[in-house]
């Protein structure tokens, strides 16, 4: 498992979590989302905000466009 800090938010990362392979996005020990890392889309509903974005792409989890 990896955890990494952005601003207000954490981001979980975890080997072995089911597929395909994401991100979990924290806020105040609330899950606000997950990222799929592999397709680069959200999983869920969640609101996609200039800073988880930015967090994503500082982080290695999204790609810059």
């Amino acid at each position: 498992m990896g955890k990494k800090k952005y601003r207000n938010y954490i981001f979980v990362d975890c080997v072995g979590d089911h597929a395909p392979l994401h991100v979990h996005i924290f806020k105040d020990k609330r899950l606000i989302g997950k990222w799929d890392i592999e397709n680069q889309q959200m999983m869920g509903n969640f609101k996609m905000t200039s800073v988880i974005r930015n967090g994503l792409e500082f982080l290695g989890y999204k790609k810059k466009v």
